[in-house]
């Protein structure tokens, strides 16, 4: 993970020793930088010594594809006689690493409640109220704790000594 003035990135290793670079800024950051996420990599990210580093002036490998704004929450989990799971019920912030892990864990919290929607012939109010009770249960706890990350790691100062804390033995 490294932080940046108005973000942080993440590198991850992919085949042919390549590195994919993932990164969440904040629409008043990209904005400072002329909305070219070229611009903020080279004006900010690049500020971050050790991603420069970790970076050593490898060329990109492809353009930079962008989404969002995103909107990191905890969403309704049952609606008009459907379940949801994973991003579609609720989506974290892509540090945390849990996304996935979610998903399929979401998918095993919901199996008995789509056993029953298919024995009964539709998912009822009663429960889609329960299963929105289950998932927020199993999930809320941990957007609230990325949310608070998210919120630290936004800021330069916090997100240096949150990082300088990790580093702790």
């Amino acid at each position: 993970l490294y932080v940046f003035d108005g973000g942080y990135a993440g590198l991850g290793p992919v085949e042919g020793g390549r590195l994919d670079l993932a990164l969440i800024a904040r629409v008043d950051a990209l904005n400072a930088c002329g909305n070219s996420p070229q611009r903020l990599f080279e004006e900010r990210m690049l500020g971050n010594p050790l991603l420069r580093e970790r970076l050593r002036s490898e060329p990109p490998c492809s353009r930079w594809m962008t989404t969002g704004p995103l909107r990191f929450n905890v969403r309704t989990p049952a609606s008009h006689g459907a379940i949801f799971l994973g991003d579609a019920a609720g989506t974290i912030d892509p540090f945390s690493g849990e996304g996935m892990s979610n998903a399929l864990r979401g998918a095993e919290l919901a199996l008995p409640f789509v056993m029953e929607a298919l024995a009964a012939g539709g998912l009822t109010p009663a429960s889609a109220r329960a299963w929105s009770s289950v998932w927020l249960g199993a999930f809320a706890p941990v957007t609230r704790r990325a949310r608070l990350f998210r919120r630290i790691f936004h800021h330069p100062r916090p997100a240096s000594l949150a990082m300088s804390l990790l580093r702790l033995p």
